[in-house]
């Protein structure tokens, strides 16, 4: 199982794997899933001892990964510049790890996919200056060459990679000295 890397919310194991809460707290109480509480919130990341017990996820597991962290990423994405900014800030940050395996499977099986995480991820990407997010669009950029509508929406995250490293890079340099 590559499902889990990261730190997901029990409802989120729940979606993807089609089990009921209590399957999620065996696997749990079965060490098959680590348990991580933070900000008095529960989080689980699946461990690789899954894969062993359990056996590969089926594809239709991987496609309910997939639909379901792209409907998450648009979801959150979506609150950014809304008064829920702070919660959905947090939201895609919590989800990273399944976002970037979710993107990194639809790049192979589901394009279109992909892309729309990619234009749901933007502004994350360019407000916080997160270039590793940013970068998945590139990674599409040989796949959408004959889509023009698709490059459109790859072409304008890559746009913004040079700038944003040109920000990071210009912000750890020290300030010139004053003028005596």
């Amino acid at each position: 199982w590559t499902v889990f890397a990261g730190a997901v919310r029990r409802n989120d194991a729940q979606a993807v794997l089609e089990v009921a809460p209590d399957i999620i707290d065996e696997l749990a109480r079965r060490s098959l899933l680590s348990v991580e509480i933070h900000s008095g919130r529960t989080y689980y990341g699946m461990l690789k001892t899954v894969r062993s017990a359990v056996g590969s996820a089926s594809e239709a597991t991987e496609r309910r990964h997939l639909e379901y962290f792209a409907a998450a990423a648009a979801q959150a994405a979506a609150a950014l510049q809304t008064p829920e900014e702070p919660a959905a800030h947090r939201r895609i940050v919590e989800l990273m790890d399944e976002l970037r395996l979710a993107h990194s499977r639809a790049r192979s099986i589901d394009v279109e996919t992909a892309v729309q995480m990619s234009t749901a991820l933007h502004w994350f990407g360019v407000s916080r200056l997160h270039t590793d997010v940013l970068g998945w669009a590139a990674k599409l950029e040989p796949l959408v060459q004959d889509r023009p509508g698709l490059r459109a929406a790859v072409d304008s995250s890559i746009a913004y990679l040079p700038v944003i490293a040109e920000q990071t890079h210009s912000s750890q340099q020290p300030a010139p000295p004053a003028p005596a």
